[in-house]
């Protein structure tokens, strides 16, 4: 809604808001306030210093040009006026003055063309009456076209100036909104954290006391234990939001990614939430293909993605209401569509949805309960594991729908754990590993479990080292750690791919590290390496990976 100043009439602005507060301001005035208002009487217009500023007749060209031929007028129809007072003398007087007008509220050139007006219409009424010789009639005009040209320099300064002056006034403004509003937010977080943590224990206490005076039995006792359960999880989820939250703002959240399948994954979270939908009387459906290829993702968090969105579903759905899961592969990714004929998202919020803290203010009033978190630990949860998501909705009670798109790997096979779980002794005979390991316990104990399986190890303490081995001798797979002092893993498998040896470019290759990040397995996949091992590695899963690398055809990894 646009409004305008009651004290000037110029444009208000919308300067930061908050759920309940918005801090608005005049830029012509340069008046700024805050009001009480809801989302409803939000001011729409563009905000912020670089906004263009609507422009009016009084801004326009042809309003700067209006005023100078208003000025030139009015000052030569009142030295007419006053000819038979003063005569011809100053024949210059008031048009100096309207160039300064001019200039001020118009810009350089309506002033320029002010100037030459008045010198012309000075020279002709006034100076040609005197009778003076011409030369002196033009010397005056001369001088009058000077002061003018003067006036105009000095007058455009001071106006730039002051609009340079307005300008840092209104950045100043908008700043000290932005902080006022910033410190409000931090207080209504407060507050609603209070109140949403308050509530479910509330709750717990109520019907913990009254089994303990009442003596609580049979349906009744039921009843209670249900309502400490669902409270009970309720404020664990609330807690863990606002832990993963803190985790997500500070760099601290670490995944812990493993080969999983995003089907599974779907399913679980939709087990998970079933009692939810039964207790909220929502009817649920789910079509789950299973996904061909899988992933490497973190499936606690991945499966706190889809818990999220069945939640939220759940939440903003009528008793009544249908909510549909749907999980299909393409080739290159997994989409999970989760679907709900609920409340919808107005279009001035859906912008805002996977913001933290952010709640449709058409909610603020109901009983829904939450933070406004969800949504935005998901949205960094999938866009960690390299996906995408995001939120459809024709309106409010028109139901909404998240999207989300995982990678698929297809080209990655993936390591079975359940083929060898058991691995008999030779299970790795005939192959040769080249083991790269900077640290000797952990060198010594792969080296003996490869040999175990019955593999002819090649271990190595640098990448240095390793170089020079596969010059001397043939390995079938390479094992690297990735962090390494001098040069590491990722340099080392840079080196090899860039060889000129085609089967020394070739070599499969797994990395080895015992960081929990999710960018070091990307980077060394980026690198070369075909596989990602975490420490401690699992004898079975080592034997795996190793028959898994022995397996892939040698192909042509050079890098050019």
């Amino acid at each position: 809604m646009s409004r305008s100043c009651e004290f000037c009439g110029g444009e208000i602005r919308e300067l930061a808001h908050t759920r309940n507060h918005v801090w608005i301001g005049c830029r012509y005035c340069l008046r700024s306030w805050r009001e009480d208002v809801d989302a409803t009487t939000r001011i729409t217009s563009e905000s912020g210093p670089s906004a263009p500023l609507k422009r009016g007749f009084l801004e326009s060209r042809f309003g700067h040009y209006t005023i100078a031929s208003l000025a030139i007028t009015i000052a030569f129809l009142v030295r007419l006026a006053l000819k038979p007072i003063i005569g011809d003398a100053s024949p210059f007087l008031l048009f100096t003055p309207a160039v300064i007008v001019a200039a001020w509220y118009g810009a350089v050139g309506p002033a320029i063309c002010a100037t030459a007006v008045g010198a012309v219409l000075g020279g002709h009424f006034f100076l040609q009456a005197i009778g003076e010789p011409g030369v002196e009639r033009w010397d005056r005009v001369g001088l009058f076209l000077l002061v003018g040209g003067l006036l105009t320099s000095l007058t455009t300064v001071l106006k730039s100036g002051r609009s340079r002056l307005a300008e840092s006034l209104w950045r100043e403004q908008t700043a000290r909104a932005e902080a006022e509003a910033a410190n409000q937010t931090k207080d209504d977080f407060l507050s609603l954290v209070s109140h949403e943590l308050q509530t479910p224990v509330s709750v717990v206490l109520g019907w913990a006391s009254a089994i303990r005076k009442r003596q609580l039995h049979g349906e009744a006792l039921n009843v209670a234990l249900d309502a400490i359960e669902r409270n009970a999880t309720v404020e664990s989820r609330l807690v863990q939001d606002i832990l993963d939250r803190s985790r997500i703002m500070t760099g601290r959240l670490r995944l812990e990614p493993q080969i999983v399948s995003v089907s599974e994954i779907v399913r679980a979270a939709v087990e998970q939430m079933r009692p939810t939908f039964g207790h909220n009387h929502l009817q649920l459906t789910t079509t789950i293909r299973d996904i061909q290829y899988p992933i490497l993702a973190d499936p606690v968090r991945l499966q706190q993605v889809f818990t999220n969105l069945l939640s939220n579903a759940a939440k903003f759905t009528l008793p009544g209401g249908h909510v549909s899961v749907d999980a299909s592969c393409t080739e290159r990714s997994a989409v999970v569509t989760i679907k709900d004929d609920g409340v919808g998202i107005s279009s001035d919020f859906l912008p805002h949805v996977f913001d933290g803290f952010q709640r449709d203010p058409r909610s603020l009033t109901s009983t829904i309960r939450g933070l406004g978190l969800g949504l935005s630990i998901a949205r960094h949860f999938v866009e960690r594991h390299g996906g995408t998501i995001r939120a459809i909705s024709e309106g409010p009670d028109k139901g909404s729908t998240f999207i989300v798109v995982l990678p698929l790997q297809p080209q990655q096979p993936a390591v079975d754990h359940r083929r060898l779980v058991d691995a008999p002794s030779g299970a790795l005979q005939g192959l040769s590993v080249l083991l790269v390991e900077d640290d000797s316990d952990a060198r010594i104990l792969l080296t003996q479990t490869l040999e175990y399986y019955g593999a002819r190890v090649l271990p190595v303490a640098s990448a240095g080292e390793a170089l020079q081995m596969l010059a001397q001798h043939h390995a079938d797979v390479l094992l690297s750690d990735l962090r390494m002092p001098g040069e590491d893993g990722i340099a080392l498998i840079h080196r090899l791919r860039r060889g000129g040896d085609p089967d020394i470019a070739s070599i499969p290759a797994a990395s080895i590290t015992a960081s929990r990040l999710a960018e070091d397995r990307h980077h060394a996949i980026a690198a070369g390496y075909q596989l990602h091992l975490q420490k401690p590695v699992d004898p079975d899963e080592l034997v795996s990976a190793v028959l898994t690398l022995a397996r892939m055809p040698h192909q042509n990894h050079q890098i050019h």
